[in-house]
């Protein structure tokens, strides 16, 4: 004999617990670990041309003394008020020059000392015949040099400042102060020994002296 379900049989089996039923999982990729490129910067504008434009130095900055002594022979032409009126017949001039520098890149300002020493013939007029006449030249001023941007073999300065004079002879005898204005140019042997030819002019009280000096010296730099 079959029976009906009853109310509270359905309830039990609409309250039974029903098995989840789980979808299979997508197949995941295994992980790669990714590597940072690495980051380049380009240079700028302004370095590019720079660069460009900058000359490429030939021998490096080996001529940059912080002093030099130089010691040099010269020809003097000299215009003097003396007692006859006359020019003077010039005897060579022997100099030692000295000059403390300070270089920024390739610019040097120095600061330079000097003696020079020179002689000369005057006629002594009425008194008769000629007297020799010893001239002392003592200088101090300031000298400006250049070594360019690629740094040649050539050096050139210019250098100006006041200078004292003393012309001691028997009859012809006088000193006095002035100025004095030139340059020249070092062509290095090394980078410790330079030639240097140079020029100068000198305008002092002492016989109202005018000078033309052309000098060659030997300069050695520390």
């Amino acid at each position: 004999m079959l029976l009906a379900p009853t109310p509270i049989f359905l309830v039990s089996l609409l309250s039974a617990e029903t098995p989840a039923l789980t979808l299979p999982q997508p197949l995941t990729q295994p992980s790669v670990a990714t590597l940072a490129a690495p980051v380049i910067e380009a240079p700028s504008l302004a370095a590019v041309l720079a660069a460009a434009q900058a000359p490429e130095r030939r021998n490096g900055f080996e001529w940059g003394p912080k002093f030099t002594l130089a010691v040099g022979v010269h020809a003097v032409t000299g215009y003097y008020d003396t007692y006859s009126g006359e020019d003077p017949d010039e005897d060579l001039a022997y100099s030692l020059d000295a000059c403390i520098y300070n270089w920024d890149g390739e610019k040097g300002l120095g600061l330079e000392f000097g003696l020079m020493y020179s002689s000369y013939s005057a006629s002594s007029g009425a008194l008769g015949g000629d007297e020799n006449v010893d001239t002392y030249r003592v200088s101090g001023g300031v000298r400006f040099a250049d070594r360019g941007p690629d740094n040649p073999i050539y050096i050139p300065f210019v250098r100006a400042g006041v200078m004292y004079r003393k012309d001691d002879g028997n009859i012809e005898s006088d000193d006095g102060f002035g100025w004095y204005l030139g340059g020249g140019i070092d062509f290095r042997i090394g980078s410790r020994l330079a030639i240097t030819p140079s020029v100068l002019f000198t305008d002092t009280s002492s016989m109202s002296a005018q000078d033309w000096v052309y000098g060659v010296l030997a300069t050695f730099g520390f």
